[in-house]
């Protein structure tokens, strides 16, 4: 169900749309009734009063008009109906930010698209989202720009582009991801925990200057590797830390509690990991502890 059929306004929506949704209200006390080619000639060429009412009525019709959305983003350009536009296009948020996030290629229309934009505010961000994917690459700048600005809002789904098929749309939320940076931590660790393998690295990847920021929580953190409710996070933090925890990971194989976590977070590590196995590899060996040799040598082998 699209935002026009439920209608969806914020409860917390700035005052801006609360007196854009009287405002329509009012406007259509005194509305007639007209087809979309009507709404389009007055939105086009009617006096303001009638611009007025077309903005209303086309953002509460079926889909039937659903074309003209187009005109009334581009309204964006009239002075005189600037407001009214801004003021309404909350109602249809899933229909008009693609068309928003265009505009902002658009001399004359990227200020107000970009305005209108930032009043959405998080209802913005799955659209956002969406154009970084699917628009061109000429639009991921300013789209990212938004979701930086969203800060903690934007991580999940940051997160998920980052398994993208679109290169770029990697890169842009790799990007995006190291600009919120240690604001937006507690949700990329918190969110990363339940992801894919592949996703967790590119995430390192993507935030790896963040490191010295968790760091000093190291000690703390291989403590929680045994901690069913916080393995998941504990993981992602450690390997996020990276090289300088290889050592007590490597020792803490040899503890049945802690070394299924402490694997999954050295093979998270990767190459700064394989020397160090190596070695537990032969000493174990050596010391007949065939067991954990053979978990050292399974962990290097899937190292990246």
């Amino acid at each position: 169900m699209t935002s026009r059929e439920k209608q969806n306004v914020p409860v917390t929506m700035p005052a801006l749309w609360r007196f854009g949704l009287l405002l329509g209200i009012m406007l259509s006390a005194g509305s007639c009734g007209g087809g979309a080619d009507d709404l389009r000639h007055d939105l086009q060429h009617g006096d303001l009063a009638a611009r007025k009412r077309a903005v209303h009525k086309i953002l509460r019709s079926a889909p039937a008009t659903d074309a003209y959305l187009g005109d009334v983003v581009a309204a964006l350009g009239d002075p005189e109906l600037r407001f009214t536009v801004m003021s309404e296009l909350g109602l249809v948020v899933d229909d008009a930010v693609p068309l928003l996030v265009a505009a902002l290629q658009d001399p004359g229309l990227k200020r107000y698209a970009r305005q209108t934009l930032e009043m959405l505010g998080q209802a913005a961000t799955p659209g956002l989202l969406r154009a970084v994917e699917r628009l061109p690459v000429a639009v991921h700048g300013p789209a990212v720009a938004l979701l930086i600005a969203h800060d903690r809002d934007a991580v999940p789904g940051l997160i998920g582009l980052l398994a993208s098929k679109n290169e770029m749309a990697r890169e842009s939320a790799a990007g995006a991801l190291r600009a919120i940076g240690a604001i937006g931590l507690p949700d990329l660790i918190k969110h990363c925990a339940t992801e894919s393998m592949d996703v967790r690295r590119l995430a390192i990847r993507a935030v790896s200057g963040l490191a010295e920021t968790i760091a000093p929580s190291a000690p703390g953190l291989l403590a929680m590797l045994g901690d069913p409710v916080h393995a998941k996070a504990a993981v992602f933090s450690l390997a996020l830390i990276g090289a300088r925890t290889v050592p007590d990971l490597v020792g803490a194989l040899a503890l049945p509690e802690l070394q299924a976590a402490a694997g999954e977070t050295l093979e998270l590590i990767g190459e700064p990991a394989r020397q160090p196995l190596h070695e537990l590899e032969k000493t174990a060996r050596g010391d007949g502890r065939a067991v954990l040799a053979d978990m050292a040598a399974r962990i290097r082998k899937r190292l990246r």
